[in-house]
């Protein structure tokens, strides 16, 4: 496998002796997988590893990865000494929320991401947008700085690869996807018994939120746009966790017909949580840059502070731009 990784990143990584890893807020599968399988690398170079994120890491990766129960809230850390700190598939540094502050008061600072619209603000940056996950670069990392990977790693890294991929079939998937999808069957991945866990067996939430979505489905310019809604009211009630809405935009895109759409969620301020998905030709990372969002030109998302009915109002505004061309 090809490495796309600076010397430079390489030797400071090499070169502290302990570190906070932390990803973004609201962590989904690329996020907090790509952060366990970091940090396993680092622990594997013998350094000292704490794992941070703001929010509460989704059930089904705390039930079934053992290092997920090692992650803490960055007020926790915050008395902590850290040389070194890396932010994992964090688009924007203010999409570590309050682990940001820690992440400013290391002395070097390092991210791996694959998001394009990354501005690259540590030291040390390793942006790749053409890979399909960041988990895709750790593999990568564990090549370049020649760490044998064990099954628990490959297992994480899995995870994180075929969650931001849409199991293998967003077109971001390309060879070194697979070359990838290698290193982890050679190093010992049980792709059937993750792949169940990860893909077929559904919480109850998961399966009630998507109905409260699905029966607020509306289209938009002539079907070839779609949203849908979930309130925090209805959030509330079923009990839900962030976990249970992440993949139920997808359901607004697989229509006939649908070119783009976007899911909102409330949240519990009031305002909105964002995803918009698109298929091949169009770009809806350039849309949730104008709301102070980004993310992949297929998939991307922002927060909005405002009703949904503007908010809604907005977004098809700025996706007709596109569908109309």
């Amino acid at each position: 496998m090809k490495t796309i990784f600076d010397p430079a990143l390489l030797s400071a990584l090499e070169g502290a002796d302990s570190f906070m890893v932390c990803t973004h807020i609201r962590p989904d599968g690329d996020a907090i997988s790509s952060m366990l399988a970091a940090g396993r690398l680092l622990r594997a170079m013998g350094k000292k590893v704490t794992l941070v994120c703001q929010d509460a890491v989704p059930e089904k990766y705390d039930r079934f990865f053992e290092d997920a129960k090692g992650v803490i809230t960055p007020d926790q850390a915050k008395d902590m000494h850290f040389d070194a700190a890396l932010a994992v598939d964090v688009a924007d540094a203010e999409r570590m929320g309050s682990a940001y502050t820690l992440f400013q008061n290391a002395a070097v600072t390092l991210q791996i991401d694959h998001h394009i619209s990354n501005p690259a603000y540590a030291m040390h940056n390793a942006i790749n947008g053409k890979a399909s996950a960041t988990g895709e670069m750790i593999v990568q990392l564990y090549d370049a700085l020649n760490i044998p990977m064990d099954a628990e790693a490959a297992a994480q890294l899995y995870a994180a690869i075929s969650t931001d991929s849409g199991n293998f079939t967003f077109n971001s998937v390309c060879a070194e996807t697979f070359a990838a999808m290698q290193r982890l069957m050679e190093s010992g991945l049980d792709i059937s018994d993750i792949n169940r866990r990860l893909f077929k067996v559904r919480k109850r939430q998961q399966v009630k939120m998507l109905s409260h979505a699905l029966d607020k489905l509306t289209f938009f310019a002539d079907g070839q746009g779609s949203y849908m809604f979930v309130t925090k009211e209805e959030i509330a009630m079923e009990d839900a966790q962030p976990e249970h809405l992440n993949a139920i935009v997808n359901y607004g895109l697989d229509i006939e017909g649908v070119c783009m759409t976007f899911m909102g969620d409330e949240n519990p301020d009031g305002s909105w949580k964002i995803s918009m998905r698109a298929v091949p030709g169009y770009d809806v990372s350039q849309i949730a840059l104008q709301f102070g969002g980004g993310g992949h030109k297929l998939a991307a998302g922002c927060t909005m502070k405002m009703t949904f009915d503007e908010a809604k109002e907005k977004l098809m505004s700025a996706m007709l731009d596109q569908l109309r061309k």
